[in-house]
């Protein structure tokens, strides 16, 4: 809003006033509205990521692909995706979304596949089956119709386990139609798309519908059943056209053009194909065009015009090659084989036969029927399976199962154990070494954690307690100091454990470190309320590095009390572990330049953690802590820890 608006309105033109205030009502009200549904689908979502949902759906709704793949791809490469886990599971499936319609399976593939495996540790069902499609859709237009049918048929799984999920169970169906039409399987085909149909008429989705009509005349067409391949094609025509369906509206006309072509109707198949080639165009749909410049490079073939076939043969072919549409340059290569030996040119003939033959073997051989055959026996089980648990009562079932199938779950269990013995023993070998690193590396942790200056320290000054007649604070002490010492060497035989245990041994040694420089410091320990310090497990010993590392560089010297604060606290699925002083932090002057100090403890804990849980799993942040008023500025270390608790 520009300044002669703001003086418009505050001039007195009430009206302008009164129109300004109800869009501002009813951008807030849509707003809100995006917000709460965030909210609903993760109550930890930030505000902050509740707006880059907002604005990725926006992008995305508004066709602006390149802009949401830019936006989405900056976040997940930044440290604000590090344990958001819902938040980044969505963002990944707006990238992969927004490759898919650009055509770019491959990119697609890659976030869809890391999506389905954070919404699995979410156990977000809903989400799985809509990601379980989008993979069974990427991987048709790849040509890969074993893996299409494998997502596919766990997604169909997954739906019928869900409610209010028609148009999911419907979308599943028709998918499932689709690739059954590819591998000639045609009644299975037919009952997959009756069935989508179906679904789509009862919830009065007209565009799923007009695509599940189009597919259903294309199968027709196969059959040589061209009276009704033209009439679903143009009930599914009309009704995209109702709804002013560009994209869909252009693959009707294609369809059209295919039948046309086939009846020998050559002039209309070219008519409709134009129709297709502009509409197309128009909307940037790589995929359908490439299919229709085949087909017209084949519509001239018919018509031996092999100058025109081979230009528009070589355009779709390149067209999908780019876009990865491996079914199409498999059809392309196998036509411009035949154009090149119509011609005369037996060299180049030969050379796109060849590629032919290879781009086929990529797409569905024996072996993918058999494995597309075993998928679909297995999930068809499953989904029988499915429905009799809502049929009968779950003892009823589960004695069923257990009478029919006591043979088969013996075999498995057995096969299971031996799957079992080998995995591990494989996995015992090749972590041989890592824990043989992990082992030396503790003895190393446990040497530099305790050294000889704090304990020689800590005895000179109880001796002085003893020296001076102070024989209950030099007792108090020495139990502090032989406590100290024995959870030292009982908790580095262990790998993990509890918090309490942690919280424990730090106020054994915090008390000695304060008795050794003349308490300079005060301190606190504290756990948040929501956090089951008895039953939650931490590395033993972590937060000891730091706690030095704050005492000795951070506050021994300072001219005021400092202060020390140690606090655990759970998010979601995550340990937070802050050590925070007011010692003598970074300079804004030189914050750039200086980098804090990192001691052997320090680094060896942050190597400690790689080992333990992966290089992406555990993350150690420092952040320097600024004041205005004074020199002292303080630091702060977080260190975020995958939650697990103990049995």
């Amino acid at each position: 809003m520009n300044g002669a608006q703001h003086h418009t309105i505050f001039g007195g033109n009430f009206r302008f006033y009164a129109i300004c205030c109800a869009l501002c009502f009813v951008c807030a009200l849509h707003f809100n509205t995006v917000w709460a549904y965030s909210i609903k689908e993760s109550e930890n979502e930030s505000v902050s990521d509740s707006l880059l949902l907002w604005r990725v759906s926006t992008l995305f709704n508004h066709h602006e692909s390149d802009s949401c793949i830019a936006i989405c791809k900056q976040w997940l490469e930044s440290p604000q995706s590090i344990g958001s886990t819902n938040t980044k599971a969505r963002i990944l499936t707006y990238a992969g979304l927004s490759h898919y319609v650009k055509s770019e399976y491959a990119s697609a593939e890659k976030y869809f596949s890391q999506a389905l495996v954070l919404n699995r540790t979410l156990n977000n069902r809903s989400a799985i089956g809509k990601l379980l499609l989008n993979l069974g859709q990427n991987a048709y237009y790849q040509g890969k119709y074993h893996e299409s049918i494998g997502y596919l048929y766990e997604a169909m799984a997954i739906y019928a386990t869900l409610k209010n999920a028609e148009d999911g169970k419907a979308a599943v169906r028709y998918e499932i139609g689709r690739v059954y039409f590819k591998t000639n399987e045609r009644a299975k085909a037919f009952r997959f798309l009756n069935e989508a149909a179906e679904i789509y008429m009862a919830l009065g989705n007209k565009k799923r519908l007009a695509n599940t009509l189009n597919t259903m005349g294309m199968a027709y067409r196969e059959d040589g059943d061209y009276p009704k391949a033209i009439a679903y094609q143009k009930q599914s025509l009309a009704l995209k056209q109702t709804l002013k369906d560009t994209k869909g509206m252009a693959a009707s006309y294609n369809g059209l053009g295919i039948t046309c072509r086939s009846q020998g109707s050559l002039k209309e198949a070219l008519h409709y194909y134009r129709m297709a080639l502009a509409m197309q165009d128009s909307v940037n749909d790589k995929t359908g065009k490439a299919a229709t410049l085949s087909n017209i490079g084949l519509l001239y073939m018919a018509e031996r015009n092999y100058t025109l076939a081979k230009a528009y043969l070589l355009a779709a072919d390149s067209l999908a090659t780019a876009i990865g549409y491996i079914e199409l340059q498999t059809n392309n290569t196998y036509a411009l084989g035949e154009l090149y030996e119509a011609i005369g040119r037996p060299g180049d003939a030969l050379k796109y036969f060849k590629k032919h033959m290879v781009l086929q073997d990529s797409l569905v051989n024996t072996d993918k029927q058999r494995q597309i055959a075993a998928l679909q026996t297995r999930f068809e089980t499953a989904e029988k399976q499915l429905e009799n648990e809502r049929l009968t009562k779950e003892n009823e079932l589960q004695q069923l199962s257990l009478n029919r199938h006591r043979t088969i779950i013996i075999t498995l269990i057995v096969a299971g154990i031996l799957v079992t013995i080998i995995i591990a023993l494989f996995i015992s070998r090749m972590r041989s070494n890592a824990k043989i690193k992990l082992i030396l590396l503790e003895q190393r942790l446990l040497r530099s954690q305790m050294n000889p200056h704090f304990i020689f320290n800590a005895l000179g000054s109880i001796q002085s307690f003893v020296l001076t007649n102070k024989p209950v604070e030099a007792a108090g002490y020495l139990s502090r100091f032989s406590r100290l010492m024995r959870g030292l060497l009982q908790d580095t035989r262990v790998e993990m454990i509890t918090i309490s245990e942690e919280m424990a041994f730090l106020e054994d040694y915090i008390q000695l470190q304060a008795l050794r420089f003349n308490h300079c410091f005060t301190y606190i320990i504290v756990a948040e309320p929501d956090i089951e310090t008895e039953h939650c497990l931490i590395p033993a010993l972590i937060t000891q590095p730091f706690v030095e590392n704050a005492i000795i560089h951070g506050l021994k010297n300072l001219p005021f009390t400092g202060h020390l604060e140690v606090r655990f606290a759970q998010f979601t699925q995550w340990i937070m572990i802050t050590v925070t002083d007011n010692g003598t932090g970074i300079s804004s002057e030189n914050a750039e330049e200086i980098t804090p100090h990192q001691p052997f403890g320090t680094a060896l804990t942050a190597e400690r953690l790689k080992l333990l849980y992966g290089s992406d799993q555990a993350m150690i942040k420092t952040e320097p802590l600024y004041a205005e008023k004074r020199a002292f500025r303080g630091t702060k270390i977080t260190v975020s820890l995958p939650l697990k608790m103990n049995e």
